[in-house]
């Protein structure tokens, strides 16, 4: 995606947020610590932007689009939203869980958390990086963590 387009893309999503944020319901959530701040930006920016796609697919007023992104997840998909693998989850998918069970959004963003450090901690992220890099016979990743050419 070229500069342009991602900053046409932005100010596109910042329009929609702005247009909407006198019609998004306030829920009153319990404060809680850590990085709440930036978890409810990334949050807020996925629900402008789900907003905006139905506005842009469905051809729905913000109005009706702003209601379509409210309306509460079934409870099928809440339970996939809690039960599906850690990176899978997306920020819509905490944005949607947040509407209807606030407590299970941010247990799932911890869980998320804790995914993220312990794959990092297994190195798995630089030996995919890696790939195709490291030459060995058979080919494919290297099962030592230290390889030499």
């Amino acid at each position: 995606m070229t500069q342009t387009r991602l900053c046409r893309r932005l100010r596109r999503v910042e329009n929609a947020a702005c247009q909407t944020a006198g019609l998004i319901p306030v829920v009153e959530h319990a404060p809680a610590a850590g990085d709440v701040g930036a978890l409810a930006s990334e949050m807020a920016t996925a629900f402008a932007g789900m907003i905006e796609c139905y506005r842009d697919a469905y051809q729905l007023s913000t109005q009706d689009a702003v209601a379509r992104a409210t309306e509460l997840p079934p409870e099928a998909e809440r339970q996939r939203l809690l039960t599906c693998p850690p990176g899978s989850v997306t920020w819509h998918d905490l944005e949607a869980l947040s509407r209807s069970y606030p407590e299970g959004a941010l247990q799932r963003w911890e869980e998320v958390k804790h995914a993220a450090l312990e794959e990092r901690r297994s190195g798995h992220p630089a030996a995919r990086a890696l790939e195709g890099q490291v030459v060995r016979a058979g080919g494919g990743r290297s099962s030592s963590p230290c390889v030499r050419n």
